[in-house]
């Protein structure tokens, strides 16, 4: 195995690593939501989530108090939307933070970029 293979083993297990982790702990927030509103709740926040292209690890946290964006995703009739890349250097790049509503004036984060 030369130097360079081991580099790129190396990187690939700390990649699926970091994916697991990753999976696992938005694993445990969703199972979270979905005992507390329900399985199709939790179908439409990955449909949200998917769409809006996020990625990372989810984070529950209470109302930020940013401008709401009305939506339509069947259990849930808006999200909040922090963005701080606007269309990037070549006008088509967006990223920030969604955050979707949950109960008791809380919200699931997550960042997304696309």
């Amino acid at each position: 195995m030369t130097d360079q293979d081991k580099i790129f083993d190396d990187y690939v297990k700390e990649l699926e690593a970091f994916h697991k982790d990753v999976n696992d702990h938005n694993t445990i927030i969703l199972k979270k939501i979905r005992k507390e509103l329900g399985g199709k709740y939790v179908n439409d926040i990955k449909a949200c989530l998917e769409e809006s292209e996020a990625h990372g690890k989810l984070e529950i946290v209470d109302n930020p108090g940013i401008k709401r964006q009305d939506e339509d995703w069947r259990t849930f009739d808006h999200i909040l939307v922090d963005q701080y890349e606007n269309g990037g250097y070549e006008g088509d790049s967006f990223a920030g933070w969604i955050y979707i509503p949950l109960k008791d004036n809380k919200y699931l984060k997550s960042h997304y970029s696309m």
